[in-house]
């Protein structure tokens, strides 16, 4: 009816701590396997620049780690809302 408070069918709930636990858990392992990831990238940049490879190692290696990193930065990317990328940009005020 118009004129009564209008309400949700289902009433908001807080969640429970183990599933706030669990929420946190789950973005700490996605960090952790970010870094390695990016890690992972770097090293097979540093590899790429070694005087122990063959050339043909070395260009695979670089092109692989430069890749690596590219996608990891793209993830990262993907996790932070363009919201926030405009306030970093944003010229003084």
């Amino acid at each position: 009816m118009p004129g009564e408070n209008a309400q949700t069918p289902f009433p908001v709930r807080r969640t429970t701590w183990r599933w706030r636990i669990l929420f946190i858990k789950v973005w700490l392992i996605a960090a952790f396997l970010l870094v390695i990831f990016l890690g992972l990238g770097v090293t097979a940049i540093m590899a790429g620049t070694s005087d122990e490879l063959e050339w043909g190692q070395r260009v695979s290696a670089f092109g692989v780690g430069a890749l690596i990193i590219v996608a990891g930065l793209g993830i990262l990317k993907a996790l932070i809302p363009e919201k926030a990328f405009a306030v970093l940009l944003r010229k003084g005020t």
